[in-house]
């Protein structure tokens, strides 16, 4: 087995971060590219903005998971005093949990000129606290990790699907936390992953939730789904079909075994954060449109590693939380090794057994916990997305 500790930051929630960055978050799109100016300006800070104006308790439970992600040191919200989310009960409840939270507000500021000017003297404030904390030991348990496929092909749920739910058991063995999403990514085999359940109960949220993520299609007289060929055109993309997954089936049986083979402790809706260690299915419904939608619900909910399968190549990065891409096609792999960090296509080819490559993304995990650059931080690709928005 790899290593089974890492050195991470120590926060005053009790919890632990991979990384040590400052949040410069607008809680609305219409403040302008503000918190993206501030970055330019100042190292280790990471710039976002949510897109929609509109009151929504989601929305203020997503910001808050993502201002209070144990890889965030401090943030400055920036607000325009017209949008739906009160930033100043945001910035309240994130400084309970310990960290330093600072307010700008741009008709306060008097524009945006003034707004970018005092929020780097902020954000420099704020990195400069934040670099006063030092890496320390902590054990593996600590860490919450979010898994996912995307750009699926046959060799993901041949290779680097199962080698990364190899990797998922040994974290749990290991009294970590892992959490697994998009029930749509698991119709026709959700008797499998019920199967798994802790109890019951879990078994019952499992099942619906997957039948859930077929709402949107009407039901016949009789009261079944009409789901004909439906499926496989809404949600097997090109890649999938050209890369040789045949059915929706197919695709569900190969995503559901990144989960690994452990119990299922429990389901959360999207973004919400685990109440306990254990391995978790996270709701995705309306938020199914994108590979970094649904990883940024594991942010929000506190995972300070993401790790995310493919067949087909996926070049994005996410920011906040490092993103280890696994590849499980060795010809993908080979003219995407700028993005890829680990070959799962070895398992392909004959060269590593499925436990080989799962013990190999068990300690990269904990390597990049401990500070290790993946393909994507060397790059700069931090890309996030707010419900449905892309930014």
């Amino acid at each position: 087995m790899a290593k089974k500790g890492f050195l991470g930051y120590e926060r005053k929630d009790g919890s632990v971060g991979t990384r040590n960055d400052v949040l410069v978050l607008s809680t609305v799109l219409c403040t302008g590219p503000v918190p993206e100016r501030i970055a330019e300006q100042v190292s280790g800070t990471v710039p976002m903005r949510y897109g929609w104006c509109f009151p929504r308790k989601e929305t203020h439970e997503i910001l808050k998971g993502v201002c209070t992600n144990p890889n965030v040191s401090g943030v400055l919200i920036i607000g325009l005093n017209c949008e739906g989310t009160n930033y100043i009960t945001l910035a309240d409840e994130v400084a309970q949990t310990g960290k330093e939270c600072e307010v700008l507000e741009v008709r306060k500021q008097k524009g945006t000129v003034a707004t970018i000017e005092r929020g780097v003297e902020i954000a420099k404030y704020l990195v400069e606290r934040g670099q006063q904390l030092k890496r320390t030991p902590c054990d593996v348990s600590r860490l919450i990790v979010g898994v996912k496929c995307g750009g699926s092909d046959t060799t993901s749920g041949l290779a680097a699907n199962p080698a990364v739910g190899e990797a998922v058991d040994s974290l749990i063995d290991a009294d970590g936390t892992v959490i697994f999403s998009e029930p749509l990514e698991a119709v026709g085999a959700e008797h499998i992953l019920s199967k798994r359940a802790i109890n019951s109960e879990v078994a019952k949220q499992i099942q619906s939730m997957v039948i859930g993520s077929l709402s949107c299609y009407k039901p016949k007289k009789d009261g079944s789904l009409n789901l004909s060929g439906i499926i496989e055109e809404r949600f097997m993309s090109p890649g999938n079909i050209h890369g040789g997954i045949t059915t929706i089936e197919e695709k569900s049986l190969g995503a559901i075994s990144k989960s690994g083979t452990r119990k299922i402790c429990g389901t959360l809706k999207f973004a919400e954060q685990p109440r306990s260690k254990g391995l978790y299915f996270m709701d995705s419904i309306g938020h199914e449109l994108t590979d970094v939608g649904v990883l940024f619900g594991f942010i929000a909910a506190g995972a300070q590693i993401l790790v995310l399968t493919t067949g087909c190549g996926m070049a994005t990065g996410t920011a906040l939380a490092p993103l280890i891409k696994v590849c499980g096609n060795p010809e993908t792999y080979r003219y995407m090794r700028d993005n890829m960090d680990i070959n799962a296509g070895t398992i392909i080819t004959g060269r590593d057994s499925l436990g080989k490559v799962g013990d190999k993304i068990y300690k990269e995990i904990v390597d990049v916990a401990s500070g290790k650059l993946v393909k994507a931080e060397v790059l700069g690709y931090r890309d996030y997305e707010f419900s449905g928005v892309p930014t």
